[in-house]
């Protein structure tokens, strides 16, 4: 369990990522009020900061799911 900051049609950041590595995959689930739904995807870790923080990239999203994160970026950007 991490909390996703920042989000984007692409991938997302997340905090209190830690013991994660360069290139691991992971089943996600996202869920927030604001996203019309929960979206399942799979992300591949990017990037990894010493403080806890992880860039991750969607390896498998459904179209469905990146329009409702489209969505939420406009409303919240």
């Amino acid at each position: 369990t991490a909390r996703a900051l920042p989000i984007s049609e692409g991938g997302l950041g997340v905090t209190e990522a830690l013991d994660v590595k360069i290139g691991e995959k992971f089943k996600t689930i996202l869920k927030s009020a604001n996203l019309p739904a929960s979206v399942h995807a799979t992300c591949e870790v990017v990037y990894v900061a010493d403080e806890g923080y992880a860039g991750m990239k969607f390896v498998t999203i459904q179209a469905e799911a990146v329009a409702g994160i489209i969505e939420y970026v406009k409303k919240f950007n």
